[in-house]
């Protein structure tokens, strides 16, 4: 509660109206976290049209191991959405599974899960450092969290794609910032929001950060850390204190 969280009202059905609509574009489903339901998602997923399958909240390798047989039985990687403390520890065991294509690091149920107050925090404290070299060593691509676009809130946009120069990461999720909170596409067109010129800024901006010596990276962590810092600050002080018994 209070955290600004979303659950997808996605179906299934909704993959091949996604396919219709993008019929180029290579389609990624994440499907719900392992169960009785998941291979069965899986399978009418990719029969629907998804070619990249993305597993969230697994907290063992054993509930990877048992989703990248699946996706191997189609032909396909799998995806572990690494946003638990659990799999968070167990990163290395997970990247190294046959099966798994690349790796994603979820830091909004991360940070959430170790009792932190900042999404950035697991980045500012060295945490996704850690990571990063675990991921690096597997050879498999991976990536992390989610960005908004290029200027203003509390950590803008290039200081955290300067993280993802800085770290060797290769994967983003867009956050919902890039709709403005609008829900449909004519909505989003209606109110002028440019999503394709958003992510050339992006592309411009990653492509001007790479260019940089690693010193002027270190710099710029440093700086996101700071922001990271007070905003977190700033939300610890609007949580209800827990009165002791």
């Amino acid at each position: 509660g209070g955290k600004d969280t979303f659950i997808s009202t996605h179906q299934l059905a909704d993959v091949a109206a996604v396919r219709a609509a993008v019929p180029t574009a290579e389609l990624l489903l994440r499907v719900d976290p392992w169960g009785p339901e998941t291979a069965h998602q899986i399978r009418q997923g990719v029969a629907l049209g998804a070619q990249l399958i993305m597993l969230p909240m697994a907290t063992h390798p054993a509930e990877v191991e048992a989703a990248a047989a699946v996706t191997r039985s189609l032909g396909m990687g799998l995806i572990p959405l690494v946003e638990t403390p659990a799999a968070f520890a167990r990163l290395g065991r997970i990247a190294a599974i046959d099966g798994v294509a690349e790796v994603y690091l979820g830091l909004n149920d991360l940070h959430l899960g170790l009792g932190l107050d900042f999404l950035f925090e697991p980045v500012a404290a060295g945490l996704i450092d850690h990571g990063a070299a675990i991921l690096r060593a597997s050879g498999k691509p991976w990536g992390f969290g989610g960005i908004a676009t290029l200027g203003g809130g509390d950590v803008p946009g290039e200081l955290v794609l300067a993280e993802h120069v800085r770290l060797g990461s290769t994967r983003v999720i867009c956050s919902r910032a890039f709709t403005k909170g609008h829900k449909t596409l004519a909505a989003v067109q209606a109110a002028g929001v440019d999503i394709a010129g958003e992510i050339t800024r992006l592309r411009a901006e990653e492509a001007r950060l790479a260019a940089l010596p690693p010193a002027a990276l270190t710099t710029l962590h440093a700086e996101l850390s700071t922001r990271t810092w007070a905003a977190a600050d700033r939300r610890r002080q609007h949580t209800p204190s827990v009165q002791a018994l």
